[in-house]
């Protein structure tokens, strides 16, 4: 066999492993991206539906919970704005620096 002779049957020995491995790897990412998306699928409904149980839990607590845990989760949940809100529908006094004594205002 000449030396040629090898060098192209290398070359193309070469070009078809190329060739082979680009088509097995995309056949396997195109598999992946299909098992994804149907374990998405899949899991979605599980999801919502768990998130359903959690958030029916968390209004039974409200109901049934102690005085002190529904003022808890309820003052819990509450934006800053909302809390604004609530301290001056309560009448709430504003910060008052000489007397106030708090964190904020040593």
């Amino acid at each position: 066999m000449s030396t040629n002779l090898i060098i192209k049957k290398a070359a193309l020995a070469y070009i078809g492993a190329v060739a082979f491995a680009y088509e097995k790897s995309k056949e396997a990412f195109d598999f992946c991206i299909e098992k994804g998306a149907k374990t998405l699928d899949e899991a979605r409904p599980k999801g919502e539906e768990l998130i359903a149980k959690v958030k029916e839990a968390a209004k039974t607590r409200i109901i049934h919970g102690s005085g002190e845990e529904k003022i808890g989760t309820i003052l819990d949940s509450l934006t800053d704005d909302e809390r604004e809100m609530l301290k001056e529908k309560l009448g709430a006094p504003g910060c008052n620096a000489s007397e106030c004594g708090c964190e904020d205002c040593e």
